[in-house]
């Protein structure tokens, strides 16, 4: 009887060790991921930064950069979260080359993280910005999904802009939050335009998937 009571208190204390290491682990990978990265590996995402900007640079053909710069683009999704204030930082720079940002644009919709939402809104609503990068901005936003997200969307859906507006309309109906489809129906119904009235349509449409 004493064996049986002493290998059940072994099984669960076995038990109760594994759970522990487990919840150490996951925390503390957590917490590298989010927080912390050593000095090599911010080294190492400066490089690939380097590497993708030289791509960027030697070309216009956006086709023939996205294929050079598989490896790179690869590496940023793998490392994810980490990168992001690197990335941002070379975004929120005006004088980087452009198809850069338009790139890091797209990595960083990709990530499910806040730090992108301030300066893709600060790039939205800057009329000093170039259009593309604006618009893709705007997009990136509505693959985000924050609540945050959703008043400034909102504000440029009536810019006068047609590009732009229709790049927010199509945002809006990525975010699929119910609290504006209300008003993306009341919208619709008063709105003249046939073009903008069939884009709002398209973006209600995805709140019924």
């Amino acid at each position: 009887m004493r064996k049986s009571a002493n290998s059940s208190f072994v099984v669960f204390a076995f038990g109760l060790i594994l759970m522990t290491m487990f919840l150490w682990i996951s925390h503390t990978f957590k917490r590298t991921q989010v927080e912390e990265i050593s000095a090599d590996v911010k080294k190492e995402i400066w490089r690939q930064i380097g590497l993708l900007e030289t791509i960027c640079i030697s070309t216009n053909d956006m086709a023939h950069i996205l294929d050079r710069s598989k490896p790179q683009i690869f590496y940023f999704r793998f490392v994810g979260k980490p990168s992001a204030p690197m990335l941002i930082k070379v975004l929120s720079d005006k004088k980087r080359d452009w198809k850069l940002r338009f790139i890091i644009i797209q990595l960083l919709s990709k990530m499910e993280t806040e730090l992108p939402l301030v300066p893709l809104i600060t790039i939205l609503k800057d009329e000093t910005e170039m259009k593309n990068i604006r618009v893709a901005s705007c997009l990136a936003l509505g693959t985000l999904k924050f609540d945050e997200v959703i008043p400034p969307l909102m504000e440029t859906a009536k810019d006068n802009d047609q590009q732009l507006q229709s790049a927010a309309i199509y945002a809006l109906g990525e975010l699929r939050k119910e609290q504006i489809v209300d008003e993306l129906n009341k919208w619709q119904d008063e709105e003249k335009d046939v073009r903008i009235k069939k884009e709002l349509e398209s973006a209600i449409e995805k709140f019924r998937d």
